[in-house]
C-alpha cells in the first residue's frame, strides 16, 4: 500500500495477507453501504452476496478503504507511525480497527478534518463528571459529536467530550454556553470592542499563539500574538497555525484575490466561513492538490487490479474425469442477450451448429452465474439453446464446485480472456490445444497497460484460430500476429464472413416519392465501445451541419447504445435522437428506411454495420484503417464511401453521401449489395466443424496429458 507520511515522502507499506481477528465493536462500526460504495467507484465489482466484512479482514487490498465515512484509513496510518508498523508487521488489522479499538479512546485524530478542528494549543473545556453531563444539550449544540457517535456506536457522548470536545472548545452543559471571548478576553491583550466581534469568535478557536510566536517573533515585538495578527498580520499574509498556509491558499485559489483584503481579511477567514464547506486546502498537500485539479489521478487503482488481473490468470480449480463423455466446452464472459452485438450472434450460430451435428456441448461462463442461462431462454425462446437446454451443461467460475471435464474434452474461446483459462485447460487433454474466436484485434479495447500485456500474451497461445473476416485475417498476418506471428504461412486458423442482417430495398418509386430523408449514426457512447468513436462522429456531425451539407428536410437517428432515448444537440435547429439497443426486426427496418449512415471503427475488425447499411440501400461512410484502404472498403459496394482518420475528410464523406442518396439507380439496383453468405447454414455446418476439429487434432502441441 502505497502512503504520504506527514513530511509528504513516499513510504511503502506491506499489509499482511492475515492479521490478528478484530474483535466485535469493530462489526458495529463498519458501515455496509459506505463500504460498497467506495469499493464501487474504485471499479472493483463485488457480488451482493458477499459479506463485505469478511472480504475485508481477508483482503489486504480490500483494507486500503476506509469502512467508516468519519474514518480516513490513509491519513491515519501516515499520521501515526506507531500504528502503521503494527499494521505492517501484522499485529493490527487495519488503522481502522486500531482506532476502534483503542485510537478514539486515546484521542487520536481520525481524519484530517478532525486534526484542524482540535487544533493546537486551543483552550481546554472544562471537565465534568460523566453523570453531570448534558448529553441531550451537548449532541443538539455540536453536530460534530452527534454524527461520531452516530458512525461510532459504540462511543458514548460523554467519552467523545473527553477526548475530543473539550479539545475543540466545546462545554458539556448549557449554563457554560457562554461567549468565549469573554472568557478569554485577557489572553488577548486587550478589552476593545474590536476583539470582541464576530471575527474574533470565528477565529480565535483555531488560532495557534505559540507557534504564531515562533514563526513571527521578530517582527510582533512585545504585542501579544493574537492581537499582533488581527491588527496587522492576517492582511499582511501570515499564518494563524501550523495547519493552516496563508501564502498557499492564496496562490492555490486565485480567485480569493479581489475578496482579500476587500471584503475578507484572510484566506483563513474565507478557509472558516466557507473554504472548509467547499472542500478547499488548508495547507500544500502534493497528493490533494493534485486531486483537486485532476480528480482520481493519485488514486492507486492498480493496486486493487492486481487482484483482478491475477483471478484472470489463474484458471478456475478443475479436475479431469477419465469417463466422461467427449464435450465442446464453450468459454464465454456472458450468456446475457442484453449484451449481446454481432460477435455473440457468431458464437450462438457455432454452438447451435455443434449441437445440430450431435455434439455434447458445454458452456463455461467466467462472468456469469451458472442460472443465467435461464435469462438467455426468456430472451431467445425460439432458438436451438433454449429448446434444447436440458442437454447443455453450463458451468460458472462463480461455482464452488471444481470444474470438471474429460481428457477427451474441445475448448472454444470467445476472447483473449476465455483463450487463457482455456490455454491451461486443453493441456490436460489429448488435443492439447483450444479454438480461440478472434473477431476483433482486441488489444485496442485498452491503453497500453496491463490488460493489454495480457491480451497480446492470450494471442501467442498455440491455438485454431477462427477469424471472423478475411480482413482481420489480413491483419494478422501482416502484422505477424497470434498463429502468424512465427509462421505467416501458418494453416493453424479458419475463417469465415459474418452473416449480414436480412434487409429489402426499397423500390424506385418510393425512393423517388419519399419526402423526408434520414441519417443514421452507429452510436455507442458507452466507455467499452469507445473504438467505434462516438465523440468523433458527433463532432463530424455538427461540423456536416453548421457547412449545411445536410437539407432540412433530414432527420436525424443513432442506435447502438444499451439505453435511451438520448438526445444531441447537433445545433442550427437539428437534434440528433440516440435509440436504444434494436431488436434485430426494427433494426432491419431502420437500416431500410436509411439514406445516410455514418459507422465508425477505429481497430482492425471493419464493423458489420457500415456494410449492413450499404447492403440496405444506404449511402454509408466509413473510415479507413491499417488494413482497410479507402479502395478496399469501396470495391465492395459502391454505396460505401470510405475516408481517412481525419474530421475534414469524415465532413467530405458526409456531404458526397448527401449528393449521392438521391440516386435512384444507386440506391434501388440489387447490383451494389454486399457480397457474401446470405446465411448462417452457409457458414457453420457439417464441413466447417468438420475442417475445426481435424486443425484441432492436427496443430495441437505433440505433448502428453498434463495430470491434474
Amino acid at each position: 500500500m502505497l502512503l504520504l507520511n506527514r513530511n509528504k515522502a513516499a513510504i511503502v507499506t506491506e499489509i499482511p495477507a492475515r492479521a490478528p481477528e478484530p474483535q466485535e465493536p469493530l462489526i458495529e462500526c463498519f458501515d455496509v453501504a459506505h463500504y460498497r460504495a467506495q469499493v464501487t467507484a474504485a471499479g472493483v465489482a463485488i457480488p451482493d452476496e458477499v459479506d463485505l466484512i469478511d472480504f475485508y479482514k481477508q483482503t489486504p487490498e480490500a483494507r486500503l478503504f476506509s469502512p467508516n465515512n468519519v474514518f480516513d484509513e490513509n491519513y491515519y496510518l501516515s499520521y501515526y507511525d506507531d500504528i502503521r508498523a503494527a499494521v505492517r508487521s501484522g499485529v493490527m488489522l487495519s488503522g481502522f480497527a486500531h482506532f476502534v479499538l483503542h485510537g478514539a479512546q486515546e484521542g487520536r485524530f481520525p481524519n484530517r478534518d478532525f486534526e484542524i478542528e482540535v487544533g493546537i494549543g486551543v483552550i481546554l473545556g472544562k471537565l465534568c463528571k460523566e453523570d453531570e453531563f448534558e448529553q441531550e444539550f451537548y449532541l443538539t449544540e455540536y453536530n460534530v459529536a452527534k454524527y461520531f457517535v452516530k458512525c461510532f456506536p459504540i462511543f458514548t457522548a460523554y467519552k467523545f467530550f473527553t477526548a475530543y470536545g473539550r479539545r475543540m472548545g466545546h462545554v458539556p452543559q448549557r449554563a457554560q454556553k457562554i461567549s468565549f471571548e469573554s472568557v478569554h478576553s485577557d489572553r488577548l491583550g486587550t478589552h476593545s470592542p474590536r476583539f470582541q466581534s464576530e471575527h474574533v469568535e470565528l477565529i480565535r478557536p483555531h488560532f495557534d499563539a505559540s507557534f504564531y510566536e515562533h514563526q513571527y517573533g521578530d517582527e510582533i515585538g512585545g504585542s501579544p500574538p493574537f492581537a499582533h495578527y488581527l491588527r496587522s498580520g492576517q492582511n499582511e499574509g501570515k499564518s494563524p497555525n501550523s495547519w493552516f498556509d496563508e501564502a498557499f491558499y492564496r496562490a492555490f485559489y486565485a480567485d480569493l484575490a479581489k475578496e482579500i483584503p476587500t471584503t475578507l481579511s484572510s484566506g483563513f477567514e474565507h478557509y472558516l466561513r466557507a473554504g472548509r464547506r467547499e472542500g478547499r486546502l488548508p495547507a500544500f498537500d502534493l497528493e490533494l492538490c493534485i486531486e483537486k485539479i485532476y480528480p482520481g489521478l493519485t488514486r492507486p487503482l492498480l493496486l486493487i487490479n492486481v487482484a483482478n488481473l491475477e483471478q484472470r490468470l489463474i484458471p478456475k480449480a478443475f479436475r479431469v474425469v477419465p469417463d466422461r463423455p467427449k464435450t465442446v466446452w464453450f468459454m464465454l464472459p456472458t450468456i446475457n442477450p442484453d449484451l449481446f452485438f454481432g460477435g455473440y450472434t457468431a458464437i450462438i450460430r457455432l454452438i447451435e451448429t455443434y449441437m445440430g451435428l450431435g455434439f455434447d456441448i458445454g458452456l463455461f461462463l467466467s462472468d456469469d452465474p451458472s442460472h443465467s442461462i435461464e435469462y438467455f431462454c426468456f430472451h431467445r425462446p425460439a432458438s436451438l439453446l433454449a429448446r434444447r437446454r436440458n442437454e447443455i451443461e453450463v458451468f460458472s467460475a462463480r461455482n464452488k464446485e471444481l470444474f470438471k471435464f474429460g481428457p477427451n474434452d474441445f475448448f472454444v474461446a470467445y476472447s483473449a480472456w476465455q483463450a487463457l483459462w482455456a490455454h491451461e485447460y486443453a493441456a490436460h487433454t489429448t488435443c492439447k490445444t483450444f479454438a480461440f474466436l478472434i473477431q476483433e484485434y482486441e488489444s485496442v479495447f485498452h491503453r497500453h497497460d496491463s490488460a493489454r500485456f495480457l491480451v497480446d500474451m492470450a494471442y501467442r497461445l498455440p491455438c485454431v484460430a477462427l477469424f471472423n473476416s478475411k480482413i482481420l485475417e489480413d491483419f494478422f498476418r501482416s502484422q505477424r500476429l497470434g498463429v502468424f506471428k512465427d509462421d505467416v504461412n501458418s494453416e493453424s486458423f479458419l475463417t469465415f464472413e459474418h452473416v449480414l442482417t436480412p434487409t429489402t430495398l426499397l423500390s424506385a418509386r418510393e425512393h423517388r416519392t419519399r419526402t423526408a430523408r434520414k441519417f443514421f449514426l452507429y452510436a455507442r457512447p458507452e466507455d467499452h465501445a469507445a473504438r467505434n468513436l462516438f465523440e468523433i462522429g458527433v463532432i463530424a456531425l455538427r461540423q456536416a451541419v453548421a457547412s449545411g451539407a445536410f437539407p432540412r428536410h433530414y432527420e436525424f437517428v443513432g442506435a447502438g447504445a444499451l439505453t435511451g432515448p438520448q438526445y444531441v444537440d447537433l445545433g442550427f435547429g437539428k437534434c440528433l435522437e440516440i435509440l436504444p439497443k434494436l431488436s434485430p426486426t426494427v433494426y432491419a427496418d431502420v437500416l431500410r428506411d436509411t439514406d445516410v449512415g455514418l459507422s465508425l471503427m477505429y481497430a482492425a475488425h471493419p464493423s458489420l454495420v457500415p456494410y449492413e447499411m450499404a447492403d440496405a440501400g444506404a449511402i454509408a461512410v466509413t473510415n479507413a484503417f491499417a488494413n482497410r484502404s479507402v479502395s478496399n472498403i469501396e470495391a465492395r459496394s459502391r454505396r460505401l464511401i470510405a475516408v481517412e482518420c481525419s474530421i475534414q475528410s469524415i465532413v467530405e464523406g458526409l456531404r458526397r453521401a448527401v449528393h449521392l442518396a438521391e440516386d435512384t439507380d444507386l440506391r434501388t439496383n440489387p447490383a451494389y449489395r454486399i457480397s457474401g453468405p446470405g446465411s448462417w447454414e452457409e457458414v457453420f455446418n457439417a464441413t466447417f466443424v468438420d475442417k475445426l476439429m481435424s486443425k484441432l487434432a492436427r496443430y495441437g502441441p505433440k505433448r502428453d496429458v498434463v495430470p491434474p
